[in-house]
């Protein structure tokens, strides 16, 4: 998915990063936010979830709070129907297919 003509700045290779990209430009495109939140919503939900919530805690924890979140985390991704599918795919070289299990 490509940015909007108007915001060619925008060239992150993740769905979060283009997200976080293209919501720090407060620019809207209503196709372009439809066609991201589509491919957010394709993605690992679950891990996505954790990750802002790692990212939010971040401004108030210490580093020994936040490493032990991030383990935490890791852990519980770690152990979803979407984790298996994501490594099934790469051994497969093939593009994942996420539940949000």
């Amino acid at each position: 998915m490509n940015a909007p003509a108007a915001f060619p700045q925008i060239r992150a290779r993740t769905p979060m990063a283009r997200f976080a990209t293209y919501a720090a430009t407060k620019a809207f495109d209503l196709h372009y936010a439809e066609a991201l939140a589509t491919e957010l919503a394709q993605g690992p939900t679950r891990a996505f979830a954790r990750m802002r919530k790692l990212l939010r805690d971040s401004w108030h924890n210490d580093l020994a709070t936040q490493l032990q979140s991030e383990i935490e985390a890791l852990k519980a991704t770690a152990d979803t129907a979407d984790a298996a599918e994501a490594l099934s795919a790469f051994r497969a070289k093939r593009t994942p297919r996420f539940t949000g299990g």
